[in-house]
């Protein structure tokens, strides 16, 4: 494993000395600052590929030294060091985040040195092989013709029953795979199509393979639901029902087996949603509102909107099983649920703890890496027959 500069900011030559031994032994060249002056100096003078902030700076504090890095386009593993409850350092953590900085982890003080190894060696590892590329600016034509040749593809992620372990779902997911430039986020081409006006032009793409791949699943003898997102802007047509029952009728798809999923900041549009997804009920297909608690829904709205499931965000899910603050959130959502007669559904399931507490918590379903990653079509069958041999072991 080749060095990596790293920079610690601490007040206590102590803290910095010790963290500087341990990250020695982790891969890492070290400097360290006691002071904002020092800090600024050193940070002027490198290029690091991780920085360790303590919040509580005498002179400046860590929030400061925090929007100080943002406002510099800084592009290192960002990592706390802090004695202050958990509270504000998940608090100053989320901080980072909405600044737009690669927030990696957090070392607790006292210090444990097997945590702080740990840390360390992930850190390592998420800067490794990283480089920020730049996106050429796209049009209205790359998008088309992406679509016309096939370069926006589905990748699958499975849906499970959190008390059987049952496959019951998947969520369908876009992938745009340029020839020349590699992967596109969705995060940069879905909102493009939104702007450029050609989402329906995707939408409709998507949901061509999606219920495509439904029907070659079913003949294989799996049926599941299939979930795919859609944009408010194609939901606000009043004919877009009509289209997907059409769709659904021409791949003979059961309506029941579709599902429907719209970010929870797209709920703002209440009004205008009201007609088509009340009549996407009335026909059967199934609404989900998805990353719940990342928006503006209200308890109004989802009383008011015809939702048939909550998907609870990824961002309370992750330490629910180390955070009292997200374990408070995420049941007070899977009861509100089960109140409303809704399905929750928890997305980002990482790890087995997590898992276990989802089913301590009456959690219906549940996804992440921990169940499977995102896959392609073919490989679905395949997973399904791991699991079911795992299971049987």
């Amino acid at each position: 494993m080749g060095a990596i500069d790293f920079l610690i900011v601490d007040d206590d030559p102590a803290v910095c000395m010790l963290i500087k031994r341990v990250a020695k032994g982790c891969g890492f060249i070290s400097e360290a600052a006691t002071d904002a002056d020092e800090f600024r100096k050193l940070y002027a003078s490198h290029v690091f590929g991780a920085i360790a902030v303590d919040l509580s700076m005498p002179d400046v504090d860590g929030i400061e030294i925090l929007r100080f890095l943002a406002r510099s386009d800084c592009k290192s593993n960002i990592l706390i060091i802090s004695g202050f409850d958990r509270r504000v350092v998940d608090t100053a953590w989320r901080l980072g985040q909405q600044l737009g900085l690669r927030m990696t982890g957090i070392i607790s003080k006292p210090i444990d040195l097997q945590t702080l190894r740990s840390i360390l060696r992930q850190s390592v590892a998420a800067r490794k092989g990283f480089e920020p590329r730049a996106l050429p600016e796209l049009t209205t034509a790359h998008i088309i013709e992406a679509i016309t040749r096939g370069d926006i593809t589905l990748a699958y992620q499975p849906k499970i029953d959190v008390a059987s372990g049952r496959l019951v779902g998947v969520e369908a997911l876009a992938r745009w795979n340029h020839p020349q430039l590699g992967p596109i986020p969705p995060a940069v081409f879905i909102p493009l199509a939104e702007k450029l006006h050609i989402i329906d032009r995707l939408t409709d793409h998507v949901l061509e393979i999606a219920l495509h791949q439904w029907g070659l699943w079913h003949a294989a003898g799996t049926t599941i639901d299939i979930a795919v997102n859609i944009s408010a802007l194609s939901l606000g047509r009043l004919d877009f029902p009509d289209l997907v029952l059409a769709k659904c009728e021409k791949f003979q798809v059961p309506q029941h087996h579709l599902i429907i999923e719209l970010t929870e900041g797209a709920t703002q549009q209440a009004v205008q949603l009201l007609d088509t997804m009340t009549r996407f009920r009335l026909k059967g297909v199934k609404i989900s509102l998805d990353d719940y608690g990342t928006g503006y829904a209200s308890l109004a709205q989802l009383q008011q909107l015809p939702f048939n499931e909550i998907k609870i965000d990824r961002r309370f899910v992750d330490d629910a099983d180390r955070s009292v603050d997200s374990r408070a959130i995420v049941k007070s959502v899977i009861d509100l649920a089960h109140n409303l007669g809704l399905t929750a559904t928890a997305e980002g399931v990482e790890t087995q703890s997590v898992l276990t507490l989802l089913a301590e918590l009456s959690c219906d379903q549940a996804q992440g890496y921990l169940i499977a990653k995102p896959m392609p079509a073919a490989d679905l069958m395949g997973w399904i027959e791991q699991r079911r041999q795992t299971s049987a072991a």
